[in-house]
């Protein structure tokens, strides 16, 4: 929680190489009790993301199977999402200079509606 907290305010465009190992082992600590499917065996990573993503909306970045793939980050591990994080992060300082004023809407969650509609 101590890690998460720290995250929690923080937006995705300071994202550097200092924040790649907290992030692994907060995505590695989350996909193994997030069990689902099956008997509760099979692992999600997407719900790994999800649950992080809930956690520190505008730093960690939401993702699926569909959008894993589109970004080149299959399969889908852990230094997988700290890629796709990177990724997020480009495309983030790209588009804030044409956002409108600030809402409450994140560019995450902004640039997650867009891979989704593509």
């Amino acid at each position: 929680m101590k890690a998460l907290d720290a995250l929690r305010p923080r937006d995705i465009q300071p994202f550097s190489t200092d924040d790649e190992p907290t992030v692994i082992q907060l995505f590695e600590s989350f996909t193994a009790p997030l069990r689902g499917g099956r008997n509760g065996t099979q692992e999600s990573t997407v719900a790994t993301a999800k649950a992080l993503h809930l956690l520190a909306p505008a730093f960690l970045p939401l993702w699926d199977n569909p959008i894993a793939r589109a970004y080149g980050q299959f399969p889908m591990l852990a230094h997988n999402y700290v890629a796709f994080c990177w990724q997020m992060r480009k495309m983030a300082g790209a588009l804030r200079p044409c956002l409108p004023n600030p809402d409450d809407c994140t560019v995450l969650k902004r640039l997650d509606e867009f891979s989704y509609a593509v």
